[in-house]
This record gives C-alpha cells, structure tokens and sequence, in this order.
C-alpha cells in the first residue's frame, strides 16, 4: 500500500579500495547533504558493486539503507561515483558517474541549502535536449 508521506531514506557512502580527493571530498558533500540519513563508512572497501553485490547487500542489511553511492578510482575510470538503489535488502539498480570537475558547496557564493534536503541531480546540455 503507498503511504502518503514516505519515510525518509538512508543511504550509505562507501569508499572504494582506492580513492582519490575527489572521491572523498564529494563523498563528505553528499554527506552533509543528506546529514540526518546517512551514514559514511572511513574505511576502504575493496569491492566493486557491478561485479559483486553481496558486499553493499551486506551493508544495507546491517544499517537499514535503501540508497548508497559508491567511490573509487583506478586508471580506466578516474573520480568514479556509483548511486545506487536497494529494496528489500538487494540492488535494484546503479549508475556509474565519473567527475570531472568537483566544486565544493563552500566554494559557491550565495545562499546554500540547509542540513535535510533533498538533493536533485540535474542533467542540462545539448546531449539531454
């Protein structure tokens, strides 16, 4: 049955076996983006969510989440950020993003949004028209 209000979503920020200041400085934006529902793990984790889902299973199991992102870097994907969504314990599906040029929240001028939020990713160009 679909609830009127829906609860609220907590996702977890993992750190991939390798990663970079990028990756760790995004991870600890989305971090306080979402502050009050996430939880961010310091420690490295040498898995890869598209070959082996059982370790962020694992994980989402463990801390009730149905969202995590996923960071890392390697030579072929450099600043790789994977989003993912999970139900009822198992992935229900991922999307890769590599960053090319991260800009911190403390480096924009102006009004910021508060702690709680819900972010929005939005995808502008000609490629999206």
């Amino acid at each position: 049955e679909p609830k009127i209000h829906e609860n609220n979503k907590t996702c977890m920020l993992i750190k991939g076996g390798n990663t970079s200041q990028v990756i760790n400085d995004a991870l600890k934006e989305l971090h306080m983006l979402k502050k009050p529902d996430a939880i961010l793990y310091k420690k490295k984790n040498t898995t890869r969510p598209f070959e082996d889902q059982s370790s962020v299973e694992f994980f989402s199991s463990k801390a009730d989440a149905s969202l995590f992102a996923f960071g890392s870097t390697s030579k072929k994907r450099p600043h790789n950020l994977v989003l993912g969504r999970l139900y009822d314990g198992q992935v229900l599906d991922m999307a890769e993003f590599g960053i090319k040029n991260f800009i911190s929240l403390s480096q924009i001028e102006g009004s910021k949004c508060a702690a709680g939020m819900k972010p929005a990713l939005i995808f502008n160009g000609q490629a999206f028209e």
